[in-house]
């Protein structure tokens, strides 16, 4: 659980408290880039797709910055 000092100072744009923010949200951007990629002999194995981690955290971040508490 994130705490509310963490939360205002994200807000403000504080790094370590964004940081912070972003490592609480981790599993559930990991959960939400991870997807079937087509192997060789057209077997699905599952992995992450970095680049779709990566806007989510960026999309995040934007998000914490508009925030208004």
């Amino acid at each position: 659980m994130i705490d509310y000092e963490t939360v205002l100072g994200a807000t403000r744009g504080d790094a370590l408290c964004c940081l912070r923010v972003l490592e609480h949200f981790e599993p559930l951007i990991d959960r939400l880039s991870t997807h079937a990629f087509e192997g060789d002999g057209g077997r699905a194995s599952y992995g992450l797709d970095q680049a779709m981690k990566t806007e989510l955290q960026g999309r995040l971040l934007q998000a914490v910055l508009k925030f208004r508490v």
